[in-house]
């Protein structure tokens, strides 16, 4: 708030979610929202450089990631040493998203999706409802619509919706 308030000053911030931090009125934002196929598929070839564009399990990885750029480019850092996405994939399906942590890091928000994820749901932003409905949503990929959700959470559903929405964990797109 004190840098916003200096004149002339140009502030640029990145965070997660949504929802205006700081109480500042922000000006010009950007909401970055999942990655197109298209543009998902760009990036973890353009970081799993060996890959083959061909390969037979990339669709099946683009699906899982879902357009989340952290998830894709851990992923294909991974990938990145690899002539076939096969052993990788067999093992995502066993393992999930951890297959993908640094392994020279310790987990943390920028080398650990699963560390990324649980840091949000950490978040003051979350409450209970929150943490049911993403497990909802973790069934449900292609979303749950407003009707489904109030129906599972009842009174709650709205609250958690914006808390998974403000941190960054769901996005509403076509009324799910």
């Amino acid at each position: 708030g004190a840098l916003a308030a200096v004149s002339g000053l140009a502030l640029i911030a990145s965070f997660r979610g949504q929802e205006h931090v700081g109480g500042l009125r922000w000006g010009a934002r950007i909401a970055v929202g999942p990655l197109e196929s298209a543009v998902a598929k760009e990036l973890f070839l353009e970081v799993a450089e060996i890959v083959s564009p061909e390969d037979p399990a990339l669709p099946g990885f683009l699906d899982a990631l879902g357009g989340v750029p952290l998830a894709i480019c851990l992923t294909a850092r991974e990938a990145a040493s690899r002539a076939s996405l096969s052993g990788l994939w067999a093992d995502w399906q066993r393992l999930g998203p951890q297959v993908a942590d640094w392994k020279d890091e310790g987990p943390k928000r920028l080398t650990s999706v699963v560390h990324s994820i649980f840091l949000s749901l950490g978040s003051a932003r979350t409450n209970l409802a929150a943490h049911r409905l993403f497990a909802l949503l973790g069934q449900c990929p292609a979303g749950l619509a407003e009707a489904d959700r109030r129906a599972l959470l009842g009174d709650s559903a709205g609250e958690a919706e914006r808390g998974l929405i403000a941190t960054g964990l769901a996005h509403a797109a076509d009324g799910r």
